[in-house]
């Protein structure tokens, strides 16, 4: 279907241009909608503390009113009654004179005070302090005993203030008292003074009601205005605000969404939703979502913030429509998608004349490439080659033209990389067969000077054992013993040099410390072994031995040409690698001055290319006085590998 680069490049492009489309409407309508609903949920939460603040200030304004005529009331209430007991004093002091006697002072001021009204018919009564009633305009009430008057606090108010007002001599108190038009007991603010001559307490009181009428009325006005300041906040949009207290009775609710059901003030909420908000009061910070049921019938889920203000027992409650809020989110991002669509439908319709600027040119280099064995590979003077580069179709195609100049060189190049590696190769032959030579050689000297110098003087002994006519030497046959023994032990030194039993028998450092050991008892040296590995490795038997004889041979170089015996062999392992450290403290040498006929020359030569042959690597470091280090590693094989 897609033959030509150009209907490739342009299905790719197009198809780029589809994913990218779909991808940036799908991240931008995420980005949009989490960005719109936080900033809606920031909102709901500025509300919220907004809304608290204009209820605080509107609590104070009704608060401070309420203060002011309860403190009004007492003004007045404490004139009358400061002018009643002056007058009471008076009638005692003419009492006190002889004018009058005691019955009838008592009289004249318990006539008076019957008879005496103030703000509005507030009267004053009269009682002992055996709570016996002397004065009041219920005739009834005269003679009797005063109780069953509570206070707020469900105690007996007169016996409360008659304790009191011995010290006090004026207590102000808000209590039960009958009301004088039906003597019903209702919320009355009283004051008692203390007319300590006759132990008399003198009391009046004021109703509550008309304080309580004028707050009523006050608080309505509150309340309509913080429903008007409410209803005009931007979060109404999108969601509202609902008051409500610990009843679930709605106090305010407010919100410009078509699809809400606005619950009017005394309707009470749902049981379970009245819980869920009041439970996330507690933290106000923190938004809850709830669900509730719209006009539709249907269900609404909120993103809401509640706060309690315990002064009046309301729970109010910023909410926010979260199918509302993400709507929001996907208007913008629709608004964007449908501009980047058109970006990208311009987008095809520029890369179509690309193509196709580019696929010419293109055309034009390929039948170059197909006629460039016929100039022997060369781009020299091709005027086809000519024609592209001195075209003006972009760079990029002259690129291409050069990298086929640059392909004939690099063949030449590894050409001749590959005859310098045969080179090598054909080198390294030669050594391997030197050092097999040499090793022959070796082990011909060491049968010479060992195992046939033994035998040939055993044999000599075994001629001279006895002459004629003389008897069995027993020294001698011990002589021939001890040097057959030797030669039997020189014979099995030979062979596990040859061919070490430990190396079938342990593994590579198990072996390495053998052969250490053994090399001090044959040479006389002290080389330290430190062996780094916690755990087994695994070396297959060709790994082995190739580590265990390049071992070998740099102690016995190090015994020979170091000049020391004195060295230190570590082994260790990572993950992929085991690791050899050989250093000793000898005379060392010029890397630079070193060759292949001097022993860190063709000797380390051999090694190196020995280990590189497994994967390996092999490091040498000397200097002249500062000895030899050589660190060798080796790889680890896999379980399938060994």
């Amino acid at each position: 279907m897609f033959k030509t680069i150009r209907s490739k490049i342009l299905a790719l492009i197009i198809g780029l241009m589809a994913v990218t489309s779909m991808t940036f409407i799908f991240i931008t309508t995420k980005n949009y909608q989490t960005e719109i609903s936080d900033q809606h949920y920031k909102l709901a939460k500025e509300t919220l503390t907004s809304t608290i603040r204009v209820i605080d200030t509107e609590y104070n304004d009704l608060l401070s009113f309420e203060i002011n005529a309860i403190n009004n009331q007492r003004s007045i209430m404490e004139g009358v009654g400061t002018s009643i007991l002056s007058k009471a004093c008076l009638l005692y002091d003419l009492q006190k004179t002889g004018l009058l006697t005691e019955q009838l002072a008592k009289e004249l001021f318990l006539k008076r005070l019957e008879e005496y009204r103030y703000n509005n018919n507030n009267y004053f009564f009269v009682y002992d302090f055996n709570l016996i009633g002397l004065s009041h305009p219920d005739k009834e009430m005269v003679g009797k005993k005063w109780y069953g008057f509570e206070d707020l606090k469900k105690r007996d108010a007169l016996t409360l203030i008659r304790e009191i007002i011995k010290t006090e001599e004026k207590v102000f108190t808000v209590f039960m008292w009958p009301r004088l038009e039906d003597m019903k007991q209702v919320k009355q603010i009283g004051l008692f003074l203390y007319c300590p001559h006759w132990k008399w307490i003198i009391g009046t009181a004021h109703d509550m009601h008309d304080i309580e009428k004028i707050s009523l009325a006050k608080e309505k006005h509150t309340l309509s205005k913080l429903n008007n300041i409410l209803g005009q906040v931007s979060l109404n949009k999108i969601g509202g605000v609902l008051i409500f207290d610990s009843h679930g009775k709605v106090i305010i609710h407010t919100s410009n969404l078509k699809n809400i059901d606005l619950n009017p003030a005394g309707i009470t909420l749902n049981k379970s939703i009245q819980e869920h908000l009041e439970k996330a009061s507690e933290d106000p910070d923190m938004h809850v979502e709830y669900r509730s049921i719209n006009r539709s019938q249907g269900e609404m889920i909120k993103i809401a913030y509640v706060d309690y203000y315990k002064y009046m027992d309301w729970y109010v409650t910023a909410f926010v429509d979260k199918d509302e809020s993400l709507r929001a989110g996907s208007a913008i991002a629709v608004r964007q998608s449908m501009i980047f669509l058109l970006i990208s439908l311009i987008g095809i319709v520029l890369a179509f004349f690309i193509c196709k600027k580019i696929t010419l040119p293109l055309e034009l280099l390929t039948k170059y490439a197909r006629d460039l064995p016929e100039y022997d590979f060369t781009l020299k003077d091709n005027p086809l080659l000519g024609s592209i580069v001195s075209s003006n179709h972009g760079d990029e195609i002259k690129q291409l033209a050069d990298s086929f100049a640059y392909m004939e060189t690099r063949l030449g190049e590894n050409f001749e990389e590959l005859r310098k590696k045969t080179h090598e190769l054909k080198l390294l032959n030669e050594h391997l067969i030197y050092a097999e030579e040499k090793e022959r050689k070796v082990f011909a000297a060491d049968l010479h000077d060992s195992v046939a110098q033994t035998l040939a003087l055993s044999i000599s002994k075994i001629k001279n054992i006895q002459e004629p006519g003389e008897p069995v030497n027993l020294e001698i046959l011990a002589q021939i013993q001890g040097y057959l023994e030797q030669a039997v032990k020189e014979i099995r030194s030979l062979i596990y040099q040859l061919s070490p039993p430990v190396l079938d028998d342990f593994d590579i450092d198990i072996a390495l410390g053998f052969l250490i050991e053994d090399s001090n008892e044959k040479y006389g040296a002290d080389i330290k072994y430190i062996n780094a590995i916690d755990n087994p490795v695994h070396l297959n038997k060709s790994y082995k031995i190739v580590l265990y004889r390049a071992v070998n041979e740099l102690i016995i170089n190090i015994i020979k040409h170091s000049g020391s015996k004195d060295a230190e062999i570590e082994l260790s392992a990572n993950e992929n690698f085991i690791l050899v450290r050989v250093q000793d403290t000898g005379v060392g040498f010029d890397l630079n001055k070193s060759t292949n006929n001097s022993f860190y020359g063709f000797g380390t030569y051999s090694i190196s290319e020995r280990i590189k042959n497994l994967g390996g690597n092999f490091e040498l470091f000397s200097k002249p006085g500062k000895g030899t280090k050589i660190l060798l590693s080796i790889p680890l094989l896999l379980e399938n590998e060994l």
